[in-house]
């Protein structure tokens, strides 16, 4: 039986996150005992499910985007009700810097090929009490519709995506932190089903990450997830209506890509847009001096919309290398100063780690015609050959939070 998800809790938030994780999805999981989410069944399939806040049917072309944190595969959130184990119900939060109002909710769901739909959908409003939700909804919503829109082929299973819709009738919000909770109800052969929300690397430093709580899995009370080692993680929403004052992170596509120390060995652009297991491949270059050095800088040119008010940019990464023990620093381009800026500096590992570094001061590093650059400079000292020497880059991108 393959595991989904061992995972420590821990309440800490840090400016710049770090995680060492990648949990797929798996038709075999094994039953929940204390931290580990799953059960064992004659036919186990599990399902993920990425939230999305969109308009009504009716008000498609009236609701703003308020809010948006990106789907993503990057590991999988446990939101289900009526299970064999009991139930397990994940929350993440939003704020609203002025009164707003809600239109409707469409959920993503990845489902594998040929199960069945849950006997119902569900979605929680939820106030905040103490930095956590509230035990009492501010509005529940029922019988969402769902829609089949996609395939999705992980490599292993192939799974339909559903979207699923819940009018909320224009539910309105003072002033305050909200939390949304997204839900499966699994009711007879159904219950053999899990049902997973996605989560989301966009947003989750505005805010806290998503919660979960689940007394039958040990879960008594609400909870910030650490899986396997891997950083808080928010769950993936976008939030639309009118008013909220909520920010946004639009996510910016790279346009250029130069190797000024080493060369690209494979991958380029297109392998660093998203998690998906797909790498950009860097060598590096000889340093000359006493020690066997090598050194590689990639930098990566993006567009910024002028026309954009933006708050603060995002800077996310995630890397490993061939050899442990380096050291990797992310500069940006001052265009104030006409020179590049350190902004962060981490030690190089050769398992997958997730940077997201925020707090980036857009006067300075977005140039009058929206140009961003951004650098990683990696360098190492090894008796290996540095020949062998490699980088490889899964994710590297730009998001602008907007006012």
């Amino acid at each position: 039986m393959a595991q989904i998800s061992a995972f420590h809790l821990e309440a800490a938030r840090l400016p710049v996150s770090r995680g060492r994780c990648r949990v797929a999805l798996s038709k075999s999981i094994v039953k929940g005992h204390g931290m580990n989410m799953g059960r064992q069944s004659g036919r186990a399939a599990s399902a993920a499910g990425a939230l999305v806040v969109a308009l009504g049917l009716s008000a498609a072309a009236e609701a703003d985007v308020l809010l948006r944190n990106e789907a993503d595969r990057f590991l999988p959130l446990l939101s289900v009700e009526n299970m064999e184990v009991g139930w397990a119900i994940t929350a993440d939060d939003f704020e609203f810097t002025r009164s707003g109002t809600i239109t409707s909710v469409t959920a993503v769901f990845y489902i594998e090929f040929g199960d069945p739909l849950p006997s119902m959908w569900r979605l929680y409003v939820l106030p905040d009490v103490l930095n956590e939700p509230g035990s009492v909804p501010i509005a529940t919503f029922f019988n969402g519709q769902a829609e089949r829109t996609d395939l999705w082929d992980d490599g292993e299973t192939l799974w339909e995506t559903w979207e699923v819709t819940w009018n909320t009738d224009s539910l309105s919000l003072s002033r305050g932190r909200y939390w949304v909770a997204p839900m499966a109800v699994q009711l007879g052969e159904a219950a053999d089903h899990l049902i997973f929300w996605s989560s989301s690397n966009t947003g989750k430093l505005k805010w806290r990450g998503a919660m979960l709580r689940s007394p039958e899995l040990g879960v008594q009370n609400w909870t910030e997830m650490l899986f396997n080692d891997c950083a808080l993680v928010d769950g993936a929403f976008t939030l639309r209506g009118s008013g909220g004052g909520a920010p946004e992170f639009d996510n910016i596509p790279m346009r250029t890509l130069d190797v000024p120390a080493g060369e690209i060995i494979s991958g380029g652009r297109p392998e660093l847009r998203e998690v998906d297991r797909e790498f950009a491949v860097f060598q590096s270059r000889l340093v000359q001096g006493g020690n066997i050095a090598a050194k590689l800088i990639v930098d990566s040119t993006f567009r910024v919309d002028e026309n954009l008010d933006v708050e603060d940019l995002l800077v996310r990464l995630i890397i490993n290398t061939t050899e442990p023990g380096g050291t990797a620093k992310v500069y940006l381009k001052n265009w104030q100063t006409g020179k590049w800026k350190r902004v962060f500096t981490f030690a190089t590992e050769t398992h997958d780690d997730f940077y997201s570094i925020e707090g980036l001061d857009p006067d300075k590093y977005i140039k009058q015609n929206g140009t961003v650059m951004v650098r990683l400079k990696v360098t190492t000292v090894t008796n290996f050959d540095p020949e062998g020497f490699k980088a490889n880059l899964e994710e590297l991108r730009l998001d602008v939070l907007l006012e």
